[in-house]
């Protein structure tokens, strides 16, 4: 574990310390899930004038446990594929398609705050778990068929999420709201960037 890790484990340790304590109101366990619209824009380091831009669709799951407004929780998130189609440089070619991929775990901690009877307002952040990839378009292969050169390019590495939201619920145990998130995902050195942003519809059962 390192230095980042432990400092975010410890944080994390202290803040739900505090929370166990202080919080006032219903004490549980409670589940979450949203779908909604992402959207993976970067710019290209081996082409300043280039971009990988697209919106996909996505889901995220949560599990947690809330101490009356302030909780902690454990989810994944995963957007399906992204999908750009640069042109050829050939125009007689036809376009090059390129597609990237994000996914993985979070965990960190999260509010769930009554602002209005039955309205609430919510946020979250932690740490974000995440394996990916992207194609890049290289040039091209002037030996054979002259197609061009693909390379798909992976990495993993910890970052952060964070996002908030509101909602309304229905009763003390069901809740629908939407929200915005954000999760970053770079590696340093070879310029890959999967960075995304999501709006989502999310519905909660506290238990």
């Amino acid at each position: 574990m390192n230095k980042v890790n432990k400092w975010i484990f410890a944080t994390l340790v202290a803040v739900v310390a505090h929370a166990a304590c202080a919080a006032e109101g219903d004490n549980g366990f409670f589940v979450n899930g949203g779908i909604g619209s992402t959207k993976l824009s970067n710019k290209d380091p081996s082409d300043p004038e280039g971009r990988f831009e697209d919106r996909s669709e996505a889901y995220l799951v949560n599990v947690g446990y809330r101490w009356g407004w302030f909780g902690v929780e454990l989810g994944y998130v995963d957007p399906r594929d992204f999908h750009v189609v640069q042109p050829d440089p050939v125009p007689a070619d036809p376009p090059i398609s390129l597609h990237a991929h994000v996914h993985g775990v979070t965990a960190g901690v999260n509010a769930h705050y009554t602002i209005a009877p039955n309205w609430y307002a919510s946020a979250r952040g932690g740490a974000f778990f995440w394996r990916g990839g992207e194609d890049v378009f290289s040039g091209f292969n002037d030996i054979g068929t002259g197609a061009p050169i693909v390379i798909s390019q992976t990495g993993n590495h910890t970052d952060w999420y964070a996002g908030a939201g509101i909602g309304y619920d229905f009763t003390r145990h069901l809740g629908v709201g939407i929200a915005y998130d954000r999760y970053k995902a770079t590696t340093k050195g070879d310029g890959l960037d999967l960075t995304t942003s999501m709006w989502s519809v999310n519905a909660e059962y506290r238990f």
